[in-house]
């Protein structure tokens, strides 16, 4: 059930009722989202694109042409994660606030959260060895990975890419 006060929404129980009333706890029901947040969530895809391939490229190439661990790549592999982060909570903001779910999207989501998880867990790894022993290939497995799971995650709410 659910208790609107001062504009917020509150549930009282978490008995049967919370599922049948949560559907009337969402401000805008049936509302298109908002075209600034859509565009934005859109918009932002291009720069994961582009951070996880010049992440997955410069980690590449330094195991290819076996080069010290350089700071660069740290610094790639942080903004990916935070780029992905960035694209989980728009697209929370966007359900949630705005109410429109479709079957697809709910795998689009579990894939990008799980792209976000292997690219924290990549940079993780890597944080917790010493500086001598980081190493490239960690990063090729983390980036691959992750940017199949954002492709996969878009393919399955589009038709291509970059439309």
């Amino acid at each position: 059930m659910c208790i609107r006060a001062g504009g917020n929404a509150l549930f009282s129980s978490l008995s049967g009722a919370y599922l049948s009333g949560l559907a009337n706890c969402f401000p805008h029901p049936g509302r298109e989202p908002e075209p600034t947040m859509y565009a934005l969530h859109s918009w932002l895809r291009y720069a994961v694109f582009a951070l996880g391939l010049m992440g997955f490229a410069f980690a590449l190439l330094g195991v290819l042409r076996n080069r010290p661990y350089q700071k660069l790549m740290w610094d790639l592999a942080s903004a990916f994660t935070v780029s992905l982060y960035a694209q989980i909570v728009l697209g929370f903001l966007m359900i949630f606030t705005y109410r429109f779910f479709s079957g697809p999207l709910g795998l689009h989501m579990v894939l990008s959260m799980v792209a976000a998880a292997v690219a924290q867990l990549t940079y993780s790894e890597n944080r917790r060895r010493p500086r001598e022993e980081r190493s490239y290939g960690l990063h090729v497995w983390g980036f691959g990975i992750a940017m199949a799971l954002v492709f996969g995650g878009i393919l399955v709410i589009r038709s291509s890419l970059f439309a």
